[in-house]
């Protein structure tokens, strides 16, 4: 009988030539689950009240934040998705199908996807190895025989098939930054303006959502609740989509709120060390509790595009602007509040001189798609939907401030949600009208107050092709952050 010191030996051997995992009986266990929630319908005399289907998620570290359970985390993410969703994988690369469509237009071919993924993948696998352990822990189960399908799609001219790949599971959680297809929103009050004194945030996140059923991906909204990773990662709450592990609109268990809304810059930033905005905001919600603490995150990146971020805490709400001069073509940042000037030169369409002159130095702020301080591109007036909106906020909460009333959470809801006549216009997917912020590519909107860590969301139906309820329906969520 050999001794335990040459079992041992002999298991170390193994270990290290072959790579296999010994069972440690005091090693963490993470968990996963999910649970779905069906679409809600209400009716309101001739209206229907609608919140569409969605998953509620949790990943439970376990109080470890080892790569082996980050691995481990995205292994138990993947084969649950599959369970509940068994049409993930067709689903996404369908979508990812579809957005190639939209962003011909912008010259980005599926090429230049897979080429910008693969550069990023080395940001991730480099600077982030427990999103990255994550990711491919997720990749191990979508793809278990390894091998870069995209590399033949690229060769072939072939458009991707219903397997997912590595690339593609990194792509989905960036997809959001490609440039000139989000149109999202924010709107935050606090102080005089808010029934409660203290900040309530709006957010709408408009992204194209598919075209036709087998690709849509409102099929697969979620909540997700990143629970107990250890060290000092704070707890945090991500509302995007099944398999998505970086952050488009979310907080932490401090309260702190984020949310990214791309704006386009004129100027490209071709440095290879360029973070990525989704996964750098999942960062700032697992390490800091402060607006401030959040910017100097955000500012101590480079970045391939623009983009606006609200930060939002209990007590207030600013803007994070980020551009790329012209001249350097380096990020440019800059932290907005109520207070600070805005761009009023370039104003052709009056819609920042309108906001400046109504809620300046007042406790209330503003974002869409663009920048409006002057130090910034001049891209406000590019788009009806960038002016429209920021005409329509300030319209609604004028004429809550002018009746003497606050804003509460209820209200909040309206203001984001409000559409002309309590519809959209169908036969168009952009806001065009000039009253209407809820649109036909609204994914998601949500109200949050940071002091009581309270949530409500929308999520956009899944049922027809460019379907919107007629008045969109919102869901209380309360995490158990204890």
């Amino acid at each position: 009988m050999k001794s335990v010191t040459q079992k041992t030996c002999i298991l170390l051997l193994l270990v290290s030539i072959f790579g296999i995992h010994c069972y440690d009986p005091t090693e963490a266990i993470p968990s996963v689950s999910i649970n779905h929630v069906d679409m809600q319908v209400q009716i309101a005399g001739n209206y229907d009240i609608i919140n569409g289907e969605h998953y509620e998620v949790v990943l439970d570290y376990n109080g470890s934040d080892s790569l082996e359970t980050h691995r481990q985390i995205g292994e138990r993410y993947a084969r649950e998705i599959l369970d509940v969703a068994p049409d993930y994988e067709a689903r996404v690369s369908r979508y990812i199908r579809y957005i190639l469509m939209l962003s011909n237009p912008f010259g980005i071919t599926y090429r230049d996807l897979i080429s910008a993924i693969e550069q990023y993948r080395l940001e991730f696998d480099v600077g982030h190895p427990d999103i990255a352990a994550e990711l491919q822990g997720m990749d191990s189960v979508f793809n278990p025989y390894g091998g870069e399908k995209d590399r033949v799609w690229i060769i072939t001219g072939l458009i991707p098939d219903n397997q997912l790949t590595l690339n593609e599971v990194y792509l989905l959680n960036m997809i959001a930054g490609i440039p000139g297809l989000a149109e999202c929103s924010s709107l935050a009050v606090w102080g005089d303006y808010s029934a409660t004194g203290d900040t309530i945030v709006g957010r709408n996140l408009d992204f194209f959502i598919g075209n036709q059923k087998r690709n849509r991906i409102t099929k697969i909204h979620a909540i997700t609740h990143f629970k107990n990773q250890g060290g000092e990662k704070f707890d945090f709450v991500s509302v995007s989509w099944l398999g998505v592990i970086t952050v488009l609109t979310g907080y932490n268990e401090r309260g702190l709120f984020i949310a990214s809304h791309m704006s386009e810059s004129s100027n490209i930033n071709d440095s290879r060390e360029a973070e990525i905005l989704e996964l750098n905001q999942r960062r700032i919600l697992e390490t800091t509790d402060t607006i401030d603490g959040a910017f100097d995150l955000i500012d101590n990146y480079q970045y391939k595009s623009g983009f606006a971020t609200i930060l939002a805490d209990s007590l207030t709400a600013k803007i994070a602007e980020v551009d790329i001069s012209a001249s350097t073509h380096e990020s440019t940042f800059f932290l907005r509040d109520s207070s600070t000037l805005l761009n009023l030169e370039a104003d052709t369409h009056g819609s920042i001189g309108y906001w400046y002159n109504t809620f300046h130095d007042q406790d209330a702020i503003v974002t869409v798609n663009s920048f409006l301080l002057p130090e910034q591109s001049l891209n406000h007036d590019n788009k009806k939907t960038n002016f429209n909106r920021l005409l329509n906020f300030t319209d609604l909460l004028h004429g809550i401030a002018g009746s003497g009333q606050r804003v509460d959470m209820n209200e909040m809801s309206e203001i984001i949600s409000y559409a002309t006549d309590n519809s959209f216009d169908t036969g168009n997917i952009y806001r065009v009208g000039p009253t209407q912020s809820y649109s036909s590519i609204t994914v998601h909107s949500v109200v949050y107050r940071p002091s009581t860590r309270s949530l409500k969301v929308h999520f956009a139906p899944y049922d027809g092709v460019i379907y919107r309820p007629d008045i969109p329906g919102y869901k209380d969520y309360t995490v158990d952050f204890d």
